[in-house]
């Protein structure tokens, strides 16, 4: 894995994912596309400019390659999808069909320990949480965080929807959470830290003292001519009192200073409405960029340093830039070729910060892709008499018998879409078969054998009607 940190990969993720090992990433942040039936483009000038995509899905973007794959280890997803276009619409399908075949890499590479967190919209969120809950778990569901994006909106036919949603998922009960706080606001500020320390300028509150009421007790002693009982003991009311920390009420009640520079702030709750969207020169123009502040809290939260992070739409990268600021490795994923120059300027931009930046360009060239371990094993079989021992020499496409001349060695998933050269991506198809799968994957194979069947059914019926 040590080979791929750092790297920002141009290509379609799910290839990537496919190639990485199991169980290699301690957190992914996926910010991907939300079926939003919107156009994107960077604004002229900007440093994204000529980036433009189409949140539009038909069901030419699902990759069949991976379909059956799905559809036999994961039955449960073809229903939901089924409903899911009864429900809504073939877009939809076609969106959630992409999604959930990214999903389930994502699942095989994230560490047992690990976190996801998936951005998203209230377009889709719904189904995106459902297929969640059914890969990952319901039990593991851990937070649906609402982030407020923007300014209120000006909607005069309906409420302005300025919000996104955040999906937290863990794949266990045993996972990295730290707990984050938020800065106090100022109306909270002026209202509890009334108090100016006059020797130093520090605002404070007072904190109480007594133990009175407090479980397990306290010390009883005079303090200040009033017989107490109080939560430390004589030695240490001593000490704070020489280092001038205890405040005194105008009816002589010893509190402790609590200073609002020591404090650690708000806990974080599932709404954050304090981190402002990107503006400034943070922003490079990528339509869809979300700020360094949230990759910031979302890391820091849920990943350790010297942890990988794996942001498999990176887009311009603020995960990875929030990751190497944080001391985390990081994998970036874009099928943007727009995306390295984006990463590039960053990198320069934030000198000194990034180290090890790697662009494989895995479009142009697919050797690049990364290949996992297990799928380069091969086991004992490796040869064509192997595999045809293996099928008792029926073909996998139309299941007839046929002399071992008459087949031809076929990659389940081609080669052009990062299929590996081993055993177990191999398969004897009939010339006949062979030819009609192409450079195609397997279910596109079985619906063409199907409908030949049908139409021999049909011919042969309508002959015996005559």
């Amino acid at each position: 894995m040590k080979k791929f940190v750092n790297t920002l990969y141009t290509a379609d993720c799910l290839y990537v994912l496919h190639g990485m090992e199991d169980e290699s990433v301690d957190l992914i942040y996926l910010d991907p596309p939300f079926n939003s039936n919107k156009n994107f483009s960077a604004p002229i000038g900007s440093e994204a400019a000529g980036t433009s995509f189409e949140d539009m899905w038909k069901w030419k973007d699902v990759d069949e390659e991976f379909l059956e794959e799905m559809i036999n280890d994961y039955p449960f997803m073809v229903n939901l999808i089924q409903t899911i276009d009864v429900m809504h619409s073939k877009s939809m399908k076609a969106y959630i069909t992409y999604m959930a075949q990214r999903l389930i890499e994502m699942k095989r590479v994230l560490k047992s320990s690990g976190t996801i967190y998936l951005h998203c919209d209230p377009v889709a969120s719904h189904y995106l949480k459902i297929i969640m809950d059914r890969l990952f778990g319901k039990s593991n569901f851990r937070s649906d965080i609402i982030w407020k994006r923007s300014q209120p909106k000006n909607d005069s036919k309906g409420f302005g929807n300025n919000n996104d949603r955040i999906l937290m998922y863990t794949k266990s009960k045993k996972y990295t959470f730290n707990k984050t706080y938020a800065s106090y606001d100022d109306a909270y500020i002026k209202k509890q830290y009334k108090y100016v320390e006059e020797d130093t300028g520090r605002l404070y509150r007072p904190g109480p003292l007594d133990a009175k009421g407090l479980q397990g007790g306290g010390y009883e002693f005079e303090w200040n001519g009033r017989l107490h009982l109080w939560r430390l003991p004589e030695e240490s009311m001593k000490k704070l009192d020489k280092e001038g920390k205890i405040h005194y009420s105008s009816k002589g009640l010893a509190n402790k200073k609590l200073y609002l520079d020591e404090a650690k702030g708000v806990p974080v709750q599932s709404l954050w409405d304090d981190i402002k969207f990107v503006k400034g020169n943070e922003d490079t123009g990528y339509p869809t960029q979300k700020p360094l502040e949230l990759l910031r809290r979302i890391i820091e939260t849920s990943s350790h340093e010297g942890d990988v992070v794996l942001d498999p739409f990176c887009g311009c990268a603020t995960a990875c830039v929030a990751s190497q600021q944080l001391n985390r490795k990081w994998i970036g994923i874009d099928i943007s070729e727009s995306s390295p120059q984006i990463v590039a300027s960053r990198i320069e931009s934030d000198a000194g910060i990034f180290t090890d930046f790697i662009h494989l360009d895995c479009i142009k060239d697919p050797k690049k892709f990364p290949q996992r371990e297990s799928l380069k094993k091969s086991t004992k079989a490796s040869s064509k008499n192997d595999l045809y021992e293996q099928q008792k020499g029926l073909c996998n496409g139309c299941e007839n018998h046929f002399d071992i001349k008459n087949f031809e060695v076929d990659h389940i998933i081609p080669r052009s879409k990062n299929g590996p050269d081993a055993y177990e991506n191999y398969q004897l198809l009939c010339g006949h078969c062979n030819k009609v799968k192409g450079n195609r994957p397997m279910a596109y194979l079985k619906m063409r054998l199907n409908k030949i069947n049908e139409r021999l059914k049909f011919e042969v019926s309508f002959g015996e009607a005559d």
